[in-house]
């Protein structure tokens, strides 16, 4: 997981890592992508969980999760012009209790693990 500062909230949240996809790339592309620049971490097998509608009143353009399972810190974090973040490591065991505390509460990082979870059952 990552912790960024998000300027509307005005806090450094507890998040996952994310991104734009880039013209010509698929979700689990872009994921594999966001997830070395932004943590270092590399490798893995790479599912593709289901997206979702962040604001389907008035947008719409969709979200999508993706996981990408046996990572290693073997890549280069290279992070954009102004991002400043910190790689934080947690166990999805954690994740409720970070969910409840209120430490996770980007309403997308929950949908994500939502996804996971659903996943998992099946």
């Amino acid at each position: 997981m990552i912790r960024q500062y998000r300027f509307g909230t005005q806090q450094v949240e507890l998040e996952i890592p994310g991104g734009v996809i880039e013209e010509g790339e698929t979700p689990e592309q872009a994921a594999v992508r966001e997830l070395e620049e932004e943590t270092g971490y590399t490798g893995g097998e790479v599912s593709y969980l289901g997206s979702v509608s962040p604001n389907p009143a008035f947008h719409t353009n969709r979200c999508h999760t993706v996981v990408i399972q046996g990572v290693k810190p073997d890549g280069t974090q290279s992070l954009d012009p102004g991002e400043d973040l910190e790689v934080e490591l947690q166990t999805l065991g954690d994740v409720p209790g970070l969910i409840a505390d209120g430490t996770i509460r980007h309403s997308l990082v929950m949908s994500a693990f939502q996804l996971l979870g659903l996943a998992a059952k099946n």
